[in-house]
């Protein structure tokens, strides 16, 4: 993270001078890099300089989201040029069901980028947008586990530790019921995998935020999954900041953060929780809707996302965002705010 100066800004509020001129001229030296250990937000009030080396900035993993586009390695170098020290990909087309199996060059040529930029670590693998793990009828389960599978698989040979999935959508009337048969899916795909030698990967159950028939809106319910599997040690969960807000844990208030954490000791486990999704939350919470925010700029908020990131059960853990991309430069802010929240606390 040192050895990148990145140029950002905030457009918001600004005057219409700001707006027309300074601001086109910070998008076109937005991702500067240079020999250097500082981070400048540049603010319509002035700039602010982030000293990256500072003990609280490098107390932190952050990462985003990152494009595999052109070839799985190249994340690393994307991922390197917004500050990352983590990061989370798809490993494959994230809209489909089928995937060509990974060659011997793309395995390769993602260790050797893997090695060169060993700061950014974990990875984790995103599962893609399909699969329903909780599915009864044959034809979408039997996708979902072959899918799941692919993925173990996938990771087992580039050497990512964590799978990230949605526990998906239920279809029956008994709950308990459902949650047995996800743990029933995901410990038949370890087994099968297992067989091969891919044991290292592990399974991270996110939390989701309620919208429709959703599976693991509340802490309850993954620890039930994990409670029903054979190999516990091989699930960890994925804990989504948006998602745990929608779900009506309010997490712009220190009694919010609190309640949450006290149902993941209860029922799954504070070790469990491997990776932080850290995303503000468009919509209020207990909204039971999924629309991610810009950090600090959703109903959480700065000093409730403060709380997250300083909170002792969490503050050690992969910070992961997967905030909007419908401007270029919003990963670039992201950053520049969260490291802003670091040097506040």
């Amino acid at each position: 993270m040192g050895s990148t100066w990145n140029m950002s800004f905030r457009n918001h509020n600004q005057s219409q001078w700001f707006r027309n001129f300074v601001t086109p001229f910070f998008r076109i030296i937005e991702f500067v890099s240079v020999t250097s250990s500082y981070h400048i937000l540049f603010q319509e009030n002035g700039p602010q300089l982030l000293n990256l080396s500072s003990e609280k900035a490098m107390a932190h993993k952050f990462g985003f989201h990152i494009s595999i586009s052109g070839g799985l390695e190249k994340a690393f170098a994307r991922a390197k040029e917004l500050g990352c020290t983590t990061m989370q990909i798809f490993s494959r087309n994230p809209r489909g069901w089928r995937s060509a199996p990974l060659t011997q060059d793309q395995i390769e040529a993602w260790h050797r980028e893997a090695a060169s930029y060993s700061s950014i670590e974990p990875v984790v693998i995103h599962m893609p947008y399909l699969p329903n793990l909780a599915a009864t009828k044959e034809d979408q389960r039997e996708k979902s586990y072959r899918s799941l599978t692919d993925e173990l698989r996938r990771a087992g040979a580039l050497g990512i530790p964590y799978i990230c999935t949605h526990v998906g959508k239920a279809m029956l009337a008994d709950p308990a019921g459902q949650m047995k048969q996800v743990a029933q899916m995901c410990d038949q795909a370890l087994e099968e995998t297992a067989a091969d030698g891919i044991t290292d990967p592990m399974l991270l159950l996110e939390n989701t935020a309620g919208q429709g028939t959703e599976v693991g809106t509340r802490m309850e319910e993954l620890g039930t999954i994990l409670a029903h599997s054979k190999y516990a040690e091989r699930y960890g969960i994925c804990l989504d900041t948006c998602h745990a807000h929608a779900a009506g844990y309010d997490l712009s208030t220190e009694t919010g953060l609190e309640q949450l954490i006290a149902e993941i000791e209860q029922f799954i486990g504070l070790d469990k929780i491997k990776v932080i999704h850290f995303n503000d939350s468009m919509k209020p919470c207990g909204s039971r809707v999924d629309r991610h925010q810009h950090i600090g700029k959703g109903t959480i908020g700065e000093a409730g996302l403060r709380n997250i990131l300083f909170h002792p059960v969490l503050r050690d853990l992969p910070f992961i965002m997967e905030t909007p991309e419908n401007e270029e430069g919003n990963d670039a802010q992201n950053m520049a705010t969260v490291l802003k929240l670091t040097m506040e606390a």
